[in-house]
């Protein structure tokens, strides 16, 4: 534990994590301050009241900071890189992640998982094979609930829980204690663009997951990944998954079944009774399982959660039908690698949608697969630039998702597929990617 009492805290972002972390800091007896450079939320009097109720200073102005006595500060994963006060308080004060203090405080074993894609379904799945074992455990992160905020809730409560901690590139890149007992990492594609100077830069953040680790820990790797494969070290204990069998391995799919060996013992059940579809699913169930197994006991727990796991929201999500063709909500895919993995669980008759908040990616990936398309409808702020990038496959342009939808209803028919796979940040017409997945359910819903 990191002792704070009395000391002088500068928090950068105040949003829920950056409230969680103040709140957790503050438990420990920290005077805390909470500064954003967003100026509109000295109208928010719900925030501004909860701020005040717990005696938290607060300035929301796009002034830099003025100098004071700060002992570090804690940048929140949503408070822009960009931003100029981020610079000047670099140069003057101790920077940590949200991650890394709430790791001072969570005196518990952490299994964290990062990834640019896949990251939510490792951390649920993880989640819930802990606890079909009856182990108490907690996801949190960047999955909506902060890391600093399930801690604070556990030490209020008394309680003591394994942390399943989804760890994004953001909350990596300022950690220095922060040590996994397990560190499980999924791939590593572009991503983010708009925010690191390169690719390399972006994949430096995410290989910090491993930076600190002990020769006691454990590093689960999907060494499918190139990135990984040729990238990724850790101190501690390597557990290569690969859907090339290993000798190695202590889980694999092999002739159609699911095989795991645990303590000496190997048992199997059917591929066709696990709910989640698609290859990369198969890698995700691989890496979970992998990242669990030193904590249980038998396997029973495990094989009956694959059996009744759906997945998770806005991810390659079953909504409903239009005309008998299935619609899928996979609002969750913000980047090519995400589309491209949604596209290859369907083997043909896809109606796909893309576009949205560009965050530079390349387009063109996507076109050694367009065979398996019917139709393509771009829309939002890239819609010009995938267009572009598609050239010369004809794609439909549109407004919005709701014109989108209603143009492919026109032509659905029963053995086709729809699939909203945006492969770009929603913030162009939405507050995040949820709402624009609620969204596509609604309109979806409208058809039945």
């Amino acid at each position: 534990m990191i002792y704070v009492n009395q000391k002088n805290v500068l928090i950068l972002g105040a949003g829920k994590s950056g409230q969680a972390v103040a709140d957790l800091l503050q438990y420990h007896g920290a005077f805390v301050t909470v500064y954003d450079n967003n100026e509109a939320l000295n109208d928010d009097q719900e925030l501004l009241s909860r701020l005040k109720e717990k005696k938290i200073n607060y300035l929301f102005t796009k002034s830099p900071v003025e100098d004071a006595a700060w002992d570090f500060a804690v940048i929140s994963p949503g408070f822009p890189s960009s931003s100029s006060a981020l610079d000047r308080i670099r140069r003057k004060v101790y920077l940590v992640s949200e991650i890394e203090v709430a790791y001072w405080f969570a005196g518990a074993p952490v299994i964290a998982v990062t990834g640019s894609n896949g990251k939510t379904t490792v951390t649920t799945l993880i989640n819930e094979l802990l606890r079909s074992s009856r182990i108490a455990s907690v996801a949190c992160g960047n999955i909506g609930y902060s890391f600093s905020r399930a801690v604070l809730d556990n030490l209020q409560a008394g309680k003591r829980s394994v942390y399943v901690v989804e760890s994004s590139s953001f909350q990596l890149e300022n950690i220095y204690l922060f040590s996994p007992n397990i560190a499980v990492l999924i791939n590593i594609t572009p991503d983010h663009m708009d925010r690191y100077r390169s690719f390399n830069e972006y994949r430096s953040a995410k290989l910090n997951i491993l930076n600190h680790q002990s020769r006691i820990q454990k590093a689960v790797l999907n060494v499918d990944d190139v990135q990984i494969r040729d990238h990724a070290r850790s101190k501690g204990e390597t557990i290569r998954v690969s859907r090339n069998k290993t000798s190695e391995q202590n889980c694999w799919f092999e002739a159609g079944k699911f095989h795991v060996r645990h303590r000496d013992t190997l048992t199997s059940i059917p591929r066709h009774e696990i709910i989640l579809p698609g290859a990369h699913n198969e890698s995700n169930i691989m890496l979970a399982v992998s990242a669990i197994l030193p904590y249980v006991k038998t396997v029973e727990p495990i094989f009956k959660t694959l059996q009744e796991f759906k997945g998770i929201p806005h991810r390659i999500e079953f909504c409903g039908r239009i005309n008998g063709a299935a619609c899928y909500n996979d609002s969750k895919a913000t980047n090519l690698d995400s589309v491209l993995a949604a596209v290859k669980s369907f083997p043909s008759n896809i109606h796909l949608i893309l576009g949205g908040h560009d965050k530079n990616g390349d387009f063109t990936v996507l076109q050694p697969w367009l065979d398996q398309c019917k139709a393509v409808y771009v829309i939002g702020e890239a819609a010009q630039i995938i267009e572009d990038q598609l050239y010369p496959y004809p794609v439909v342009r549109l407004r919005d998702l709701a014109q989108a939808v209603d143009k492919a209803a026109a032509s659905l028919q029963p053995a086709d597929v729809l699939l909203l796979s945006p492969g770009c940040a929603s913030f162009d017409q939405y507050r995040n990617f949820e709402e624009r997945g609620d969204h596509f359910k609604e309109l979806v819903n409208k058809y039945q």
